[in-house]
């Protein structure tokens, strides 16, 4: 993926941990934001450092959008 924000799904079919579900790209993330369109706002961040309203917790069928300040690969692991 390249540096900046890039739109990225969820690779699992439950809810998961995004730093194992991102395991391929490894630090390079800094953080991963979800837009709630009911709300028109961002409930939940999480950052690479653990930090967070919503931990680090994702979930299917949803975009989330994620920062990359450098570019980084992205290998989809499944369950």
């Amino acid at each position: 993926m390249p540096s900046g924000w890039n739109l990225i799904g969820s690779p699992l079919t439950g809810p998961g941990n995004a730093h194992e579900s991102y395991a391929s790209i490894g630090t390079i993330w800094s953080s991963i934001l979800f837009f709630y369109p009911a709300t028109q706002q961002y409930p939940s961040t999480i950052f690479n450092d653990g930090g967070g309203k919503q931990g680090d917790q994702i979930n299917p069928m949803r975009g989330y959008g994620i920062f990359m300040p450098a570019e980084g690969n992205f290998t989809v692991l499944t369950e």
